[in-house]
This record gives structure tokens, sequence and C-alpha cells, in this order.
């Protein structure tokens, strides 16, 4: 009855959802690598805050653990280059105006 070449009739079926959730991985790196990179970038420049700046005497609570340094640059720097991501379309004056008239009617 099966008759697609080289494959068993379980590889058919499993075969066209790995290429999907391939297609849909690609589309999800496509959209948030910017802030990807600024957890990257964040959590090296934690490190290297740690490696040269941080506290030696082990009072200082984030600068003195480079994990939690690597974290809280990861933080900063997702923070920071979600600023430049263009996920987010910001609503005109006018479309925020015509909202509020819609709400009251």
């Amino acid at each position: 009855m099966f008759s697609h070449k080289n494959m068993t009739k379980s590889e058919f079926h499993t075969t066209p959802l790995k290429i999907n959730n391939f297609s849909r991985m690609k589309v999800f790196f496509k959209k948030h690598w910017l802030k990807m990179v600024g957890i990257l970038v964040g959590a090296l420049v934690g490190y290297i805050y740690y490696h040269y700046v941080g506290c030696l005497s082990g009072t200082c609570p984030i600068t003195s653990n480079p994990y939690r340094m690597m974290i809280y640059g990861a933080l900063v720097g997702y923070l920071l280059f979600d600023l430049f991501s263009s996920d987010r379309k910001p609503k005109n004056a006018k479309e925020i105006s015509n909202n509020k008239i819609n709400e009251n009617n």
C-alpha cells in the first residue's frame, strides 16, 4: 500500500515535522537574533568586568561572583539590545485616540 521509495511509513510521517520544526526554529532565530547577541555580549562583558574590576573581598554581592556578574551582564545586554530590535511597531497618535474614542462608546 505504501509506495514512497526508500522510506517506511513512520519515516514518511515524521520527516515533514522535522522540516517544519527546523523552519520554525529558523524563523525564531531570524526574529530574535539581536536579543540573543545582546545576551551573549552582555555575559561576555559581565565576565570581563568581573575579571578586571570585580570585588576581591567578597562583600559585593554581584561583582564578587563571576556567574552572577555574567547573568547580570546578560540581562543588561538583553535589555540594551532589545531597544534596537524592530519587533514592535509603535502606535500612531491617531490610533491611540481612535482606540480611546471606541472604548468610550
